[in-house]
């Protein structure tokens, strides 16, 4: 047939088939110890040759590859590109677990993309953790930060969240987390040096070595009294609006100024008619916590009948008068029917490891004349108060109850 021309009719169909047929591969005829290295390279195979249809579902398979055998030495930059890799081609069933790994990626393998799911969390070996999340139900992005077991065993995470308001539609921040009895709460520390401006998006170093906390239009500033001190760092808080909340003791250059007023009693119209000592005003259900000090104030006046002299004391009424917490003194009214201001100040505190609950402090007036009474009118009033006025150390001359 050299050098003669073949019609394509004249060799039958069925004879080409068994041409190729007898040409074809058997099953295992190509091997790795057949190919030799670097026999089937990039520039042999066709931009296209190797394609889905061309390989059967199934044909390539972890089993058939080595470990290691694909790396990234054997493919070029851009080979793996997301318009190769069909959608939902690889998904979590199709990865082994532990499959991935800190050692199987790069420096900056993952950056500057969305990872979407419920929860992110990077823990350590050490029961540490930073968990990643959002609730959709209470508007809420939220991060959870959890200590190490061996520094924080007992404690429960603190909880840095974001949430949007539904109605209003404001944002608004807080650092918070469930805490027991004898723990600390989670507090926010501020390194000195650095301010921070609260409804507002500043955050800038001043040239002092306070640490310090800048209110905007509007918003409150919590600080709770678990704050460590700083060794001699200034802590500054200024409001320019809105409140400070301060939970448990307040302290100014090492001593505690107090936790303000605790209750008070009051009346804008005299009191019935006194000549037996007698209760003229009370504030019930008080607790005196342990190891804290409190300042009782009385103010109003008196009016006699006659001249003479009014006795005023600070009695515990919880059951009887038989307990007098003090004796506020004697009050001269050198008139009759005029009034005779009524004014005192005492100390009381609790030095016992347990508070003392359910008490009812009694103001009581006891007169030399029948008749008289503790007066007030709306425009001056009677009363009594009593407030934490600090640690119960602080004030020897306190009563102790």
């Amino acid at each position: 047939m050299n050098g003669a021309t073949v019609y394509a009719d004249v060799v039958p169909q069925s004879t080409l088939d068994e041409i190729a047929a007898e040409l074809a591969l058997s099953d295992g005829a190509v091997t790795e110890a057949i190919l030799a290295a670097g026999a089937v390279t990039e520039t042999k195979i066709a931009d296209g040759a190797v394609s889905s249809p061309k390989i059967v579902a199934g044909a390539v398979q972890a089993g058939h590859i080595a470990a290691g055998s694909i790396d990234a030495g054997k493919l070029t930059a851009g080979a793996v590109t997301a318009d190769k890799i069909a959608a939902l081609a690889v998904t979590a069933d199709k990865i082994a677990a532990n499959a991935i790994t800190a050692d199987k990626l790069d420096a900056n393998a993952i950056n500057g993309k969305t990872i979407t799911g419920a929860t992110l969390t990077a823990a350590g070996s050490d029961g540490s953790y930073v968990r990643v999340y959002t609730d959709t139900s209470k508007n809420t992005a939220a991060v959870d930060l959890q200590p190490p077991t061996a520094a924080g065993a007992g404690l429960l995470p603190a909880s840095l969240r974001a949430s949007v308001d539904p109605v209003s539609g404001q944002v608004s921040a807080a650092l918070s987390g469930p805490h027991t009895s004898g723990q600390s709460a989670p507090a926010l520390h501020l390194t000195p040096g650095r301010r921070v401006t609260v409804a507002g998006d500043t955050v800038h170093t001043v040239a002092t070595s306070a640490a310090s906390v800048r209110l905007g239009a509007s918003g409150n500033f919590l600080v709770r009294h678990d704050i460590p001190d700083s060794s001699g760092d200034l802590f500054r808080v200024d409001v320019l609006t809105g409140d400070t909340v301060i939970y448990g003791g307040l302290k100014v250059a090492g001593r505690d100024v107090g936790r303000g007023k605790v209750a008070s009693a009051q009346a804008t119209g005299n009191s019935a008619a006194v000549f037996a000592e007698t209760s003229v005003l009370s504030i019930p259900s008080l607790t005196f916590v342990a190891g804290r000090a409190y300042r009782v104030r009385i103010g109003g006046a008196f009016t006699m009948t006659a001249a003479g002299v009014v006795r005023a004391r600070l009695r515990d009424r919880t059951s009887t008068f038989t307990v007098e917490w003090a004796d506020l003194g004697h009050f001269p009214a050198t008139l009759a029917n005029n009034p005779f201001r009524l004014e005192a100040t005492a100390y009381l505190r609790r030095t016992a490891a347990t508070d003392l609950t359910a008490q009812t402090l009694a103001l009581t007036l006891q007169a030399s004349v029948a008749g008289t009474v503790h007066a007030a009118s709306a425009t001056a009033p009677r009363w009594v108060e009593i407030e934490d006025c600090g640690e119960a150390a602080d004030f020897p001359q306190a009563v102790t109850v």
